[in-house]
């Protein structure tokens, strides 16, 4: 009966079957993924079907399986009884011997890891002292190391540059995909299957869309410009000057009583006028001061209730709302909104292109909530949380501008400057074109530059560092015929897709300084990072990952293997073996065999010089 089970074991026949039953886990193992950091990761790339049937058959953790630990032990004892079934000790067979052996070391480093072996995960905050490692994460087992792990500081080191993306939205398809991009570049955009086939096969469908990055603007701006003509707008303009604290404003402002330029919230207004004679003058200014007052709002309806509560503006100003418990406070005001690169609300300019107030409201159990209202967009954060709807209504006549100056240019005479303060005329006076005018009661010097008849207002984005502003990028589509331009953050709509662009930092390296703690006593610290690993009571320590969005905790992979050593000495010795078979013997051989030719010549010639004797 032993004989049998002997000669079963040294079989060669059974060896091959060995390699081929730990070749077929060997590649599930390779293309099955192994123990993911996120066990609904299973369910998302294999499908919930075929996840019960995987995690059924043990495929997340082939090589700590029973059954795959089996196999390598009768590797190893098929292995051994050949090598002892053929031990002959002669010096031809050391390198074949030397060979059996490493194998066998490697064997048994392989099943001391597999079965002594930990190969786990950890997450640690900044801060936090742990000793908790997840086991498997396909099953959420965790084990306790022998000593704690403190993660006492996570550096995150970011390249200068951010790196630029691309989202795009297939309407129809429904497929999203994003892009790297640089200056120059071509790219696809997301097509239907059929069309993504036929490109794959050579075939170019006339529908394919592609974009070229035309330029990168880090400070874009939209700037503004007015000149005479060419097409016909029937539109008159002036172009005007503002000086005043080390500082001068060059704008224009068109012939509309709706729409005079205003400074922000500095209550100061120019408007312009065209009139016919100068007896229209007296009747456009008595126009303006008997124009009533509305005023910027804020608009609170409460749901049910038709009644809309109107608030002012006022920045700092607080306000009761009713007797529900609420108070509305204005924080601050922004005339053109927009977010920079450093994530920060700063207004675009002073005009009031995207005119928008924070405010905070505050109410019972703690309540307290702020958000930005926009005037063009009333409907944006109009609700949020609070129990009723808030919307920023903006006086469509400007009415805040408490200090206007309004310049009157009547057809064949010189135009009139008269300012208004507070709806009242203060003071009239004829100007001249480019005519510095300092008027009372006002920090500026004004003067108009220019009268257009025909004004034609051009706008173009511009990368002007002199504005730190949001930044862009100018694309070009294959079915436009006129560039693109995306502000960072701000998703566009063209035919067919939906694009955002976005800027992300770049990481250019990440540390951990980990802690060793034994008996209440730091034992060992390290800065650790990829392919550096923190080494300490037969436990190694890698870096894996770390929380992208708030850099507030690290991700660890940690390995004990207690074959590893094993292992070594194994392909130490099958490498000295394999010199020995293809090196060391031939040349012991060819040594041998020019000695016994040597000798075999020595003795013919001993035997010729007997005869002649």
């Amino acid at each position: 009966m032993l004989g049998k089970v002997w000669k079963f074991f040294c079989s060669v026949k059974l060896t091959i079957v060995l390699f081929v039953l730990i070749l077929i886990p060997s590649v599930v193992g390779t293309i099955v993924l192994q123990n993911a950091q996120d066990p609904n990761q299973y369910a998302e790339v294999y499908g919930p079907t075929w996840d019960r049937i995987f995690r059924f058959l043990g495929f997340y953790d082939v090589y700590h399986d029973p059954r795959f630990v089996i196999l390598l032990v009768l590797l190893g004892l098929n292995t051994l009884a050949c090598t002892v079934s053929r031990f002959k000790l002669r010096w031809n067979r050391a390198g074949a011997m030397m060979t059996h052996f490493g194998l066998l070391f490697i064997l048994l480093g392989a099943l001391a890891g597999a079965i002594f072996g930990i190969k786990g995960f950890m997450v640690i905050h900044e801060g936090e002292t742990t000793d908790q490692i997840s086991i498997g994460r396909a099953t959420q087992k965790m084990e306790t190391l022998p000593f704690q792990l403190k993660l006492a500081d996570f550096i995150l080191d970011l390249r200068e540059e951010p790196a630029n993306r691309l989202f795009v939205l297939d309407v129809k398809s429904g497929k999203q995909k994003s892009f790297s991009l640089d200056e120059g570049k071509t790219v696809a955009l997301p097509q239907s299957a059929w069309s993504g086939l036929l490109s794959r096969a050579g075939v170019k469908s006339a529908n394919a869309e592609t974009i070229v990055v035309e330029e990168f603007l880090p400070h874009a701006s939209m700037v503004t410009s007015i000149t005479e003509g060419p097409q016909e707008t029937g539109m008159a303009a002036m172009e005007f000057t503002l000086s005043g604290d080390g500082t001068e404003r060059q704008a224009y402002v068109i012939s509309q009583i709706e729409r005079p330029y205003t400074f922000g919230r500095s209550g100061l207004g120019v408007l312009y006028l065209v009139v016919e004679s100068e007896n229209d003058i007296e009747e456009k200014i008595k126009l303006l001061t008997a124009r009533p007052k509305s005023g910027s709002q804020i608009e609170i309806t409460f749901p049910g209730e038709s009644e809309k509560r109107t608030y002012s503006t006022e920045v700092g100003a607080k306000h009761k709302i009713g007797d529900t418990g609420y108070t509305l406070e204005v924080l601050r005001y922004v005339p053109d909104f927009v977010i920079n690169p450093g994530r920060e609300v700063v207004s675009r300019s002073d005009q009031p292109n995207n005119p928008a107030l924070q405010v905070r409201v505050t109410g019972p159990n703690e309540f307290s909530q702020e958000q930005w209202l926009f005037a063009k967009f009333p409907s944006m954060h109009a609700s949020a949380d609070a129990p009723f709807e808030m919307k920023y209504r903006m006086d469509p006549h400007q009415a805040d501008a408490s200090r206007l100056l309004l310049v009157l240019n009547p057809q064949g005479s010189a135009p009139v400057l008269a300012v208004l303060r507070d709806g009242k005329l203060v003071e009239k006076r004829e100007i001249n074109i480019d005519e510095p005018v300092t008027v009372s009661d006002i920090a500026y010097t004004f003067a108009a530059k220019r009268f257009i008849a025909n004004a034609n207002i051009n706008r173009t984005i511009e990368n002007r560092p002199d504005m730190p502003n949001q930044p862009a990028i100018k694309l070009s589509l294959s079915s436009l015929a006129d560039p693109v331009y995306l502000w960072e953050g701000n998703p566009i709509d063209v035919p067919g897709y939906k694009m955002v662009f976005q800027q992300e930092d770049m990481v250019k390296d990440y540390f951990s300084i980990l802690q060793v703690i034994n008996d209440g006593k730091v034992v060992a610290e390290k800065k650790i990072e990829v392919n550096d690993p923190l080494r300490y009571g037969g436990y190694t320590f890698y870096q894996s990952s770390y929380d992208s969005e708030r850099s507030s905790w690290s991700g660890l992979q940690v390995k004990k293997d207690p074959g590893v050593t094993l292992v070594y000495i194994g392909f130490i010795v099958m490498t000295l073996g394999m010199i020995v078979i293809f090196y060391v013997n031939p040349l012991v051989r060819k040594s041998r065999a020019a000695r016994a030719e040597q000798l075999s010549a020595d003795g013919r010639e001993a035997i010729g010089a007997a005869k002649y004797e």
